[in-house]
């Protein structure tokens, strides 16, 4: 056996709907005509009314398929994803993707165990099980047809492709690929590991970065990087992840030195303030009870000075 040899079963596609080989022409919710053409439709439906259309006919034309057209039948006819087919076709098809989805459980079922994992599956703190989900959509989007989606030939593991052609480069998890699945795929796997895997490092930058520039952080920090400000950008925007590199020398180098010291001085400034503040409270405590004993003085007084009287 190769090292190329497949190891696996095939994974099962997804089947292939009845296809449109013309055109049916519905008066009312009844079949009345077939045609090549929407326009020969309509025609053969019209030719096959006594008088014609009337305004309240309901004339409506759709494609259909060619089981449909060979024995056209009122009584037999089903609307499939917006195509016209016949009850046979459309039982059928229904029967052929319950058979497919059974199929597609079975094989991760089996495959899944032994799917390997991408060194850096755990940056966003993805546990294994978390990460062999977000495979899990991926193996589900190839059953479907995605074809940016391709599976290695002794595990059977899902990775993106980075183009359409027949032998792109590979990734297990790229920023490309993060994105592709967030859009294409749009599972809330995808999406948790998404955040997982972009969220906390784009916020440890902005923190770090904004200390230091405040709201001018990005393109100040491409300055200081000496890299293209549009990857910043990307960064912040959440469209890539940050780095291990990058992040690694910002924590470590004379930019974490900055934020510390920036923040060193905004805690002294606020204590500052809050001291003042603090202050200020004793302060209007203690006027409003010298106020408060000298009214008490002052009633007292009064109330004396009437006994005398």
């Amino acid at each position: 056996m190769t090292k190329t040899e497949s190891t696996i079963p095939a994974l099962p596609l997804r089947p292939t709907a009845p296809v449109a080989a013309g055109f049916a022409c519905f008066v009312n919710d009844y079949l009345w005509g077939i045609g090549a053409t929407e326009e020969e439709a309509r025609a053969d439906a019209e030719r096959h009314t006594e008088d014609g259309f009337t305004k309240r006919d309901s004339v409506s034309v759709a494609p259909a398929s060619a089981a449909l057209l060979a024995e056209p039948d009122s009584h037999r006819v089903e609307i499939l994803a917006g195509l016209a087919v016949t009850k046979a076709d459309a039982a059928a098809y229904e029967a052929a993707l319950y058979a497919w989805e059974e199929d597609v459980e079975a094989w991760i079922e089996a495959v899944r165990p032994g799917w390997s994992l991408a060194p850096n599956f755990d940056d966003g703190d993805l546990t294994e099980d978390e990460y062999r989900d977000l495979l899990e959509a991926m193996a589900r989007s190839f059953s479907e047809g995605n074809a940016r989606v391709r599976l290695t030939k002794r595990t059977g593991t899902p990775v993106w492709a980075d183009s359409d052609a027949p032998s792109p480069n590979l990734s297990c998890y790229s920023d490309r690929a993060i994105k592709e699945i967030s859009r294409g795929i749009g599972r809330e796997a995808a999406e948790d590991a998404r955040f997982r895997l972009i969220k906390p490092r784009q916020d440890e930058l902005a923190g770090i970065a904004s200390t230091v520039w405040e709201g001018g952080w990005k393109d100040s920090l491409a300055q200081e990087l000496d890299i293209d400000p549009r990857r910043v950008q990307r960064w912040a925007a959440g469209e890539a992840r940050v780095p291990p590199r990058i992040l690694a020398e910002i924590k470590t180098g004379p930019i974490m030195a900055r934020a510390q010291a920036a923040a060193s001085a905004e805690v002294s400034r606020l204590r500052t303030l809050l001291a003042r503040a603090e202050r200020k409270e004793i302060e209007l405590q203690l006027g409003a009870r010298t106020q408060a004993e000298a009214d008490a003085v002052r009633r007292a007084a009064g109330g004396f000075q009437k006994g005398g009287e």
